[in-house]
């Protein structure tokens, strides 16, 4: 068999040009979202992608038995890194989140991302792990738990919310069962529920009936339904805890109106922006939320506003189109992987990047907070970008050797 034979067969085209094709529109719009000013941000992410594509180069023709060799080592320079930030980070928009070397930055927090995903699929692959057993559940949680909490101290709660995320679905693709899944969901979804005393009282009924009913052990339900009805009744007098800005994302997220001229500003405009846009948008480069400056942070977390408002509703279904076949493509892979180790990695990016989909377009469109969380391949940044084409090379090695086992 040639080599070029071998490449149809076990290249996924399907992840590579759902790739390609996310990577050429964020680019166009970027350019577009430079407006008049000085700096064409199309022109800067195609500087970081040609920077990038050795490392995706690498990443792809790398064997997945490299990625396990080296998934503690890679989770460790995570922890280091994020360690780093508290004694040397630099400060920006009122957080500590970047390290820099001259006029080089990054964010510790994305090497962090990548680490998590390995180290959990190693743990969790390991033919020991038994999920019905506490110890192993808890050994998944606390790895996940020191990244996630050094993020937190920041602070940065999006990307604290990407590390939680990420640890559940990659948990479930392990075998946890069910009713743990709903143990571990329950302390937030009783902090949603937190804001009316009746639902949080059903909430804490049903939990303790399906626990009940889980026969899951009568110390472990006493000390969820505990630990749930703690949050629970205590997050509303926790209000003053939370940072001013974080504050005001929530209040403002709940009623945009209340402060159009301030925080609420730039959700208002990018919900004028996408409205505008209506079936076909207004055309490239010709909106005028956009052109004229009225969108705040449009080559960033308002990139897919920009989408809205020139490319239209066409353009916006186009987009998530593209997302949802690149994740659905990977989740088949993932779950029919031979491997263990692969299946899980594949699992936990494919969770990273729907997360940062689902929130980035829902605060856009004002049904999710304001949390800063860019959007894959769209967004304007070296450090997230960088991390997405490592999320991709690796998923092109994982789907070319998902026959294979990890030797």
């Amino acid at each position: 068999m040639s080599w070029l034979d071998e490449l149809r067969r076990k290249l996924d085209w399907s992840l590579l040009l759902a790739f390609l094709a996310l990577m050429a529109i964020g680019l166009t719009v970027l350019h577009s979202a430079s407006g008049t000013g000085e700096t064409d941000y199309g022109l800067r992410q195609l500087l970081w992608f040609l920077m990038g594509l050795p490392i995706l180069l690498f990443a792809a023709l790398t064997p997945p038995s490299f990625w396990f060799a080296i998934s503690w080592v890679a989770y460790g320079i995570g922890v280091a890194l994020l360690l780093l930030v508290d004694l040397m980070g630099i400060v920006g928009m009122g957080a500590e989140r970047w390290l820099g070397i001259g006029d080089f930055r990054f964010q510790p927090s994305e090497v962090g991302k990548l680490g998590l995903v390995l180290a959990l699929a190693r743990l969790l692959s390991d033919n020991r792990a038994d999920l019905t057993q506490l110890k192993w559940v808890l050994g998944a949680l606390a790895l996940a738990g020191v990244p996630l909490l050094l993020v937190i101290s920041q602070p940065d709660l999006g990307t604290a919310l990407v590390y939680s995320f990420v640890t559940i679905p990659m948990l479930i693709r392990a075998g946890l069962p069910w009713s743990w899944v709903a143990i571990l969901l329950s302390p937030l979804a009783a902090a949603l529920c937190s804001l009316n005393l009746f639902v949080l009282l059903v909430f804490i009924l049903l939990l303790a009936t399906l626990l009940y009913l889980s026969e899951v052990g009568i110390w472990v339900m006493a000390a969820t339904l505990s630990i749930s009805a703690g949050i629970g009744f205590a997050l509303p007098s926790l209000w003053g805890f939370l940072h001013e800005y974080q504050q005001k994302r929530i209040l403002v997220f709940l009623d945009p109106e209340s402060d159009p001229l301030g925080a609420g500003y730039q959700i208002i405009q990018s919900k004028v922006a996408i409205g505008s846009g209506g079936v076909w948008g207004k055309g490239y480069m010709e909106g005028g939320q956009t052109q004229l400056s009225f969108l705040p942070e449009r080559h960033t977390d308002f990139i897919f506003s920009v989408v809205g408002e020139e490319w239209g509703f066409a353009g916006a279904l186009i987009v998530l189109s593209l997302f949802a076949l690149l994740l659905t493509r990977t989740l088949v892979i993932a779950l029919k992987h031979r491997n263990g180790f692969c299946g899980l990695v594949m699992t936990g990016f494919a969770a990273l990047l729907l997360f940062h989909v689902v929130v980035n377009v829902g605060m856009t469109i004002g049904i999710m907070p304001v949390t800063g969380l860019p959007l894959p391949f769209l967004t304007h940044g070296g450090s997230f970008l960088w991390t997405c084409m490592v999320i991709m090379g690796l998923l092109l090695s994982f789907s070319w050797h998902r026959r294979d086992s990890l030797t």
